[in-house]
């Protein structure tokens, strides 16, 4: 019983671990129109909170990873679950722009929007992506940002685009 027990553990143990590596690896998988559908899905949601972001120039980024404990040359300041960063030292905003910001995310699934003060763009990350680096891209002039490390995968419209990292 003993020798039949362990040749079955022979067997069934790598059998197992296999088992869950492929799974773990085919979860990671993902949906190349991601971005995509999201983008599609909340269009004006997308549009209004770029126009807001764009015009006002209010922060450089808004994240909900935790910045506080690894950017010390940054100010940060939190609001409820995300990071807001500018250079100013006081970031007075509406409490309906924190919470449109706050449900926005949520919404689409975003992890970090970055606004570049010196250029009409609005960068919108979404859930991080084994492998690849995709951003939902507004742009009001209709110019790619010019990060060289961004490239155009697809254009939506004549604002907007789904960048990849490179």
């Amino acid at each position: 019983m003993h020798c039949l027990y362990r040749n079955f553990s022979k067997v069934i143990v790598p059998l197992f671990v296999s088992s869950i590596i492929i799974l773990m690896l085919g979860g990671c998988k993902t949906d190349n129109d991601y971005s995509k559908k999201i983008y599609n899905k909340n269009k004006q949601s997308f549009q209004n909170i770029a126009e807001i972001l764009n015009k006002n120039k209010c922060c450089t980024e808004i994240t909900t990873y935790d910045p506080l404990s690894f950017d010390f040359d940054k100010n940060y300041k939190r609001h409820g679950k995300l990071c807001f960063e500018n250079e100013k030292s006081d970031l007075n905003l509406d409490e309906t722009f924190y919470k449109n910001i706050n449900d926005f995310f949520k919404k689409c699934a975003l992890v970090y929007i970055f606004i570049p003060p010196d250029e009409n763009v609005v960068i919108f990350q979404t859930v991080s992506k084994l492998g690849e680096g995709e951003e939902i891209i507004y742009t009001e002039d209709g110019k790619e940002y010019s990060d060289e490390y961004t490239q155009v995968k697809e254009w939506l419209s004549e604002n907007w685009y789904i960048g990849i990292d490179l």
